[in-house]
């Protein structure tokens, strides 16, 4: 398969303390302040291999639980050091593929305990294969009302600004 479809092989896994401290160690993002994004052009197919011949011993229900844990600590880690001290959180509504993931979910629920509602995108009626989509809205949404769309404390930006131009034909 691709990838762990709805996180069932991360379910049946254990976490890996060894590759879970490693992969802590080694990645400089994590601990990095926001404003930040990532994807696959940092946890790519060169990152991965580095990892599986280092950890080739490690079975692959472990290599998914381990990941999925990583992830979902990563979330929360952040939102301590870089959100908690800023404002308290009522609600988090998940996206992307990772709000399929039953396993990143389920520990997210853990993580943030009962303080916080968990809630995936589709449950407030939008589709988390669409969230790109959804951003892009609001954005134009923001910028033809004239409202300032960026956060500075997140984004690094020196001012509140309007994201963005319209350009009519």
């Amino acid at each position: 398969k691709q990838y762990d479809e709805d996180g069932n092989f991360a379910l049946s896994g254990k976490i890996n303390e060894d590759l879970f401290n490693a992969l802590l160690l080694k990645d400089n993002y994590i601990k990095a302040k926001p404003p930040k994004s990532t994807g696959r052009e940092y946890y790519g197919e060169k990152y991965l291999s580095l990892l599986l011949d280092e950890f080739k011993d490690v079975n692959q229900y472990d290599w998914l639980t381990t990941a999925a844990e990583l992830t979902a600590f990563a979330i929360y880690d952040n939102y301590k050091n870089f959100v908690q001290n800023e404002t308290e959180i009522e609600e988090l509504i998940i996206s992307g593929g990772g709000a399929k993931n039953k396993y990143i979910y389920k520990r997210l629920k853990e993580y943030f305990g009962d303080k916080v509602e968990l809630k995936i995108i589709d449950e407030i009626g939008l589709s988390s294969d669409a969230k790109e989509a959804v951003c892009f809205a609001v954005l134009a949404n923001e910028t033809i009302s004239g409202n300032c769309a960026n956060v500075p404390k997140t984004t690094g930006a020196s001012k509140p600004t309007i994201l963005g131009k319209i350009c009519l034909p």
